[in-house]
């Protein structure tokens, strides 16, 4: 069915929390895609500011439809590898992922 304990939500957002404090400071400063706290309001206004007072030949527009939906999950995982030893958190990353398939 798919629907999540309380348990399973509470560790869900523990791990968010600790994989948001690790990565956050990897995004630059004009990052808006689910960045905690900022949304498509805010990158509009970012981008209005950003064209009125600087001189601007390009603006480049993606959207990457159903980029998570095919993402390779070993190759995420072993990303995560890099940061996280330990084997715990790995192991809840991998639990995740089973659960969104």
């Amino acid at each position: 069915m798919g629907i999540a304990a309380l348990e399973d939500k509470i560790v869900q957002r523990a791990l968010i929390d600790v994989l948001n404090a690790i990565y956050e400071g990897d995004f630059p400063g004009f990052s808006y895609g689910f960045q905690p706290g900022r949304n498509q309001h805010d990158a509009l206004g970012a981008l209005a500011t950003a064209i009125t007072f600087t001189p601007v030949n390009r603006i480049l527009d993606v959207d990457l439809k159903s980029f998570f939906d095919s993402v390779s999950q070993e190759r995420l995982v072993r990303f995560i590898e890099h940061r996280f030893s330990d084997q715990r958190v790995i192991r809840l990353v991998r639990k995740r992922l089973a659960i969104c398939r």
